[in-house]
Formats: C-alpha cells, sequence, structure tokens
C-alpha cells in the first residue's frame, strides 16, 4: 500500500534528502521537493516526525519567508498543514510557525490591515480583497490544527498579532459574497471555536483590564423557555448556560403553539427587579470603535455573525463549529457573557439555535 511506500522512502533517509533540497535556488528543485515531502508526510505519523526533527519545518518557514511564487507558497503551506496535524508537534509548531505563518500567508491573503475594523467587513458596501486560495486554505488549516492543542497553546495565539483580528476578517467577508461552505471559512470558524475556550479562565485579566474584562456577579438574566420542545415527561426543557446542547431524541419541530417573547432591544428583565443594559455600541450596532485582537472574540457585535453563519451556511463542520463557539462564549460568569447572551435573545438567535437543531441530524449536536 501507499503507507508502505511512503515507510521506505523515510526508511532509506529520503526525507532528509528532500529537506537539504529546500536550501536550493531552482524553482523546479524546490517545488519537486515539496510535492513529495507533501505526499510523504500525508497520512504518516512517523514521516511527519522525520520532517520535524530534520529541521524541516524551519526550512518550510525560511522558504516561505523569502519566496513569493505561488506554487511553491502553495506546497510549503500544504506540507506544513499535513505535518501540523500530528498531536506530537503542535508545540514544535507554536514555537517555529505560527507568528511568521500569520505575518507573512494569513494577514496579506487576507488583505487585513491595522487601520480596518474585521467586523465592518459584515457590510456588503465594504470591499472585500480577500485572495480565496490553496495558500489560505492551508495556513488557516494549520492554525485550526495548532489552536486544538491546548490551553498554553491557546493563550499564545490569542496574543499573536492579528490572528484573531484576521479570522474574524475572512469570516466576515464570505458573507453574503462567497461560497460560505468553502474550507477557508471552515478553518477559521473552528480556530474560533478553539480560541474561545474557556476564555474566562485563560485569558490574563489582571494587566490592562478594562471595563470589557471586568467579572459581572450580577443574577443571570431570566428569559422565556416555553418554546423549548417538551421532554417524555411533557415538561419544558431546561435551558442551562450553553446554548449548544444535546437532545437525546430527535425534537420536533416548532409549532404555532410554541411562544417566546422577545426581550426590549436594549434591555433585558433579570431576576428580582434589576435591568441589564447592553452597552450603546451593542444596541447602536457600530463597529468602528470597537478594540482589536483578544477583546474582539468576546464582543456581543460577535453575535451578528454567528446568527448569519447559521442562517447561510450548510456546511456541517462549520455549523457544529459556529454553536461550538457560541457555547464557549455563552457558557461563562463574566460580565461579556451575559452580554453576549443577550445580544442572542434580543436578535432572535434562540429559536434560530433550535431550528438548526431539530433539523440537523443529532449526531452534529453533542
Amino acid at each position: 500500500g501507499d503507507d508502505v511506500v511512503k515507510g521506505y522512502f523515510r526508511e532509506v533517509g529520503a526525507i532528509q534528502a528532500l529537506i537539504s533540497h529546500l536550501q536550493s535556488r531552482q524553482d523546479s528543485v524546490l517545488n519537486s521537493a515539496l510535492g513529495a515531502l507533501r505526499n510523504l508526510s500525508y497520512g504518516v505519523e512517523l514521516n511527519k516526525r522525520v520532517i520535524a526533527s530534520g529541521w524541516g519545518l524551519s526550512n518550510l518557514m525560511q522558504l516561505l519567508l523569502r519566496t513569493q511564487l505561488p506554487e511553491l507558497r502553495e506546497q510549503a503551506t500544504g506540507v506544513l498543514w499535513n505535518v501540523s496535524s500530528s498531536e506530537y508537534l503542535k508545540r514544535g509548531f507554536l514555537d517555529i510557525c505560527i507568528d511568521d505563518l500569520v505575518r507573512s500567508s494569513v494577514i496579506p491573503l487576507a488583505n487585513w490591515d491595522t487601520e480596518s475594523v474585521p467586523l465592518s467587513a459584515m457590510n456588503p458596501i465594504v470591499p472585500s480583497h480577500v485572495k480565496w486560495n490553496a495558500e489560505l486554505k492551508n495556513s488557516t488549516g494549520v492554525l485550526r490544527n495548532v489552536t486544538s492543542f491546548g490551553k498554553e497553546c491557546r493563550r499564545r495565539m490569542r496574543s499573536c498579532v492579528g490572528l484573531v483580528d484576521s479570522v474574524l476578517y475572512i469570516i466576515c467577508s464570505a458573507l453574503g459574497r462567497e461560497d460560505l461552505d468553502n474550507q477557508i471559512v471552515e478553518n477559521c470558524i473552528c480556530i474560533l471555536r478553539n480560541l474561545s475556550y474557556r476564555m474566562e479562565s485563560e485569558v490574563d485579566l489582571r494587566e490592562g483590564a478594562d471595563d470589557r474584562q471586568i467579572r459581572w456577579d450580577t443574577p443571570e438574566p431570566a428569559f422565556n423557555t416555553a418554546y423549548l420542545p417538551p421532554d417524555d415527561t411533557n415538561q419544558p426543557r431546561k435551558w442551562y448556560k450553553s446554548f449548544c446542547i444535546s437532545f437525546k431524541k430527535k425534537s420536533r419541530r416548532r409549532t404555532k403553539s410554541d411562544t417566546f417573547k422577545s426581550p426590549d432591544r436594549n434591555q433585558t428583565n433579570l431576576e428580582g427587579n434589576e435591568v441589564m443594559n447592553l452597552p450603546e455600541k451593542v444596541s447602536g450596532n457600530t463597529y468602528d470603535h470597537l478594540s482589536k485582537g483578544v477583546t474582539l472574540l468576546w464582543q456581543p457585535e460577535i453575535v451578528d455573525m454567528y446568527i448569519l453563519l447559521l442562517k447561510e451556511c450548510s456546511n456541517r463542520e462549520s455549523i457544529e463549529a459556529t454553536l461550538g463557539a457560541i457555547l464557549n462564549l455563552t457558557a461563562c460568569n463574566w460580565k461579556w457573557a451575559s452580554y453576549i447572551r443577550t445580544a442572542m435573545r434580543n436578535k432572535k438567535g434562540l429559536p434560530l439555535i433550535v431550528k438548526v437543531i431539530t433539523t440537523i441530524d443529532n449526531d452534529l449536536i453533542e
């Protein structure tokens, strides 16, 4: 089989020889060496480890930094995507590849610059210049793989300059313009899902904490659960803090008898007589003064993007990642998780999630 042949190439030292040819100045040699490494790294764990241990990651990144030929960049990022799927090697990617990959590949292809606001790209009158090519698919695939590694990895990647901004910009640029079911969008949504995981406990709030980052101990806003399908006891289902929940049995479709009363746009009733007011920028739907970087992950305006994705996307992986990101953002006790929960209700996000759950196979929702 193919794996046997790939193993033979490894045993005779062909991988190390191919890596040495990455220093060549001849494009034809580079293209052949990269193509062979891409084939050998696909699906064979030991080959991935040999590439990484033989200075392959460093050589691939040096090649990316010195060449602008699309064919070579596509091949090089393709090798990186294959190798990054190894759990054993993801820490090496974090130390060697990620910063340069974001700076030299993802940001230029997304055409994001420090003066632009990623979420404003949802506006159809804002021109989009994202380059939807194979290199961007491969590079975002690497980021997707590495963000799933663990807590320390998520922390470091959240602080990577331009990563969150460019990924959000790519997704927002696709809304209403591109095929939302493509691999690039799927990769980007999965990156956001991974980076949103356990933010409350992992984001450093001690330094530079501002109004967006202060924990909020006000009781959870109340909301109507009458529209949820009843369970076997004919009682309404309990709605926990997370939006993405698992229904063990197939839920029935919503009927006219299922009611949902939307709260006022700018405020939501709390338990007792307290009222939580959303920030003015949330109710005003303006994006020009938002923070950048990691703080964009928990801005209530991001709800607009996730709702549009649930409405327009049919890619199962993307839908699952979108629901997972919503779960991660709302299953927290800090202030901005409460703002996001309120924004979801104000924008009729809950009925949409129920519709997704009731119209898609249950094995998607876990």
